[in-house]
């Protein structure tokens, strides 16, 4: 619960909700309410397996890139998740670079599918 409160806590209200409609600002506000629900629902999923379906839907928009407007080549697609998918995600990931990393199941060479911060995971004082 102390991981989803303090990543609740660090939202950034501009962004964008998803298609649950669940604005950042409600979640970070009502972080201490929601936290231990979002924790449940995050052990529930590992536990059996199943990732939500809604989680996995997003509200795609193209945005304009350069070039001339009526050019559909000219815009990139992008998708917004709801938040809850997005904390699910980042907290999988710290724990998966993690143990990866605490078992040196990775050679400490690769960068491919790695973000800057975890390019170096082995020396854990990049992050």
């Amino acid at each position: 619960m102390d991981v989803v409160s303090k990543l609740l806590t660090k939202l950034n209200e501009g962004k964008a909700a998803g298609l649950d409609n669940i604005p950042n600002k409600l979640l970070k506000m009502a972080d201490n309410i929601v936290a231990p629900l979002i924790t449940q629902m995050f052990t529930k999923s590992i536990s059996t397996g199943v990732f939500p379906t809604e989680w996995k839907l997003a509200r795609v928009s193209p945005i304009f890139k350069k070039g001339k407007r009526d050019d559909p080549n000219n815009y990139r697609p992008i998708s917004v998740i709801p938040t809850v998918a997005k904390i699910f995600e980042k907290i999988i990931y710290d724990q998966l670079c993690e143990y990866l990393n605490d078992n040196n199941l990775l050679n400490h060479w690769q960068s491919s599918f790695r973000s800057l911060q975890y390019t170096y995971c082995v020396d854990r004082s990049h992050k």
